[in-house]
């Protein structure tokens, strides 16, 4: 999940024919039906085609029996994440933006994909594109995490500050002026 950005539907009932041999996994969003197509790392796929299947595991997945329902699978994948997390020493301590301690969840994982790519300055359409998501749902879930991004938009709109460009603006407006007043008609009064 952490790196393809997936959901936990998504990634626990993956099928092992998703994953192809150039490392790229091509699903469609069990929430939405949305195609997603996202490259792994070659360690990543490397590591997910070693997955043994488990005593219940369906050969065609990875994680799933291929019996009951998707969300009940992710809901069940959830529940040993949660003790896990009680397992890590030292306890995790996660806080959200504002310093508010939070617990630990699964959809973490999704969220650190989206915010690390937003980190390197990939676009929020390109994002948006992997999660299966809207840029606006991108803008709004993830954006304020990456601070880097608003001092980024701060130094572009400095740019446009600079004497050259408001220097040039001002002679393109004088030129203007000149030609609209060269073209108008004379008008002879009595």
């Amino acid at each position: 999940m952490r790196w393809s950005g997936l959901a936990i539907s998504d990634a626990v009932t993956l099928e092992r024919r998703r994953l192809d041999s150039k490392d790229r996994l091509e699903l469609y969003r069990t929430k939405t039906g949305t195609p997603v197509t996202v490259l792994l790392p070659p360690h990543v796929a490397e590591e997910l085609r070693k997955v043994p299947p488990g005593p219940d595991a369906h050969p065609e997945y990875f994680f799933w029996s291929g019996k009951g329902r998707r969300n009940k699978a992710a809901s069940t994948w959830q529940k040993a994440l949660r003790r896990l997390w009680t397992l890590v020493t030292p306890p995790l301590d996660l806080r959200d933006r504002h310093g508010k301690r939070i617990r630990p969840k699964s959809h973490m994982f999704r969220n650190t994909f989206a915010v690390e790519l937003l980190k390197k300055r990939v676009s929020l359409e390109h994002v948006a594109m992997l999660l299966a998501d809207s840029p606006e749902i991108v803008r709004e879930h993830y954006y304020a995490w990456v601070p880097a991004l608003q001092e980024l938009l701060e130094r572009e709109v400095k740019k446009a500050w600079e004497p050259i460009i408001l220097a040039d603006a001002d002679r393109a407006a004088a030129t203007a002026q000149i030609v609209n007043w060269r073209s108008q008609p004379f008008l002879l009064t009595a």
